[in-house]
């Protein structure tokens, strides 16, 4: 399995060592509504959490992934991190040079 951020431990304020939410791939939990991609959908999820803390009637441990108490900027990066990670196809288009054949333009 390679390394990536995602299974690596965070340092809080106080030193003490937190490990990531237990997860298959990095790209499972920031699929918070389970239809197998990270979008505008997630997004959407995360954000009726936004700025809750741990005591507020509002705060969901689930949307809070580095587990610091409250749902902020850092569990929107780890969202952001694997938002539309799937990379379009590309498709081979040959550059022309204007009045040059391509048989001809190396010779």
């Amino acid at each position: 399995m390679p390394l990536s951020h995602s299974h690596a431990p965070t340092l809080l304020r106080s030193h003490t060592p937190t490990l990531p939410h237990p997860h298959t791939s990095s790209s499972d939990w920031a699929d918070l509504d389970g239809d197998h991609d990270v979008d505008g959908n997630d997004l959407a999820l995360l954000a009726e959490y936004w700025n809750c803390a741990t005591g507020q009637p509002c705060h969901d441990a689930t949307y809070d992934r580095d587990s610091d108490g409250d749902i902020d900027a850092l569990d929107l990066a780890y969202l952001g991190n694997q938002y539309d990670v799937e990379p379009p196809e590309l498709a081979y288009v040959p550059i022309a040079t204007a009045g040059v054949e391509p048989a001809t333009f190396w010779s």
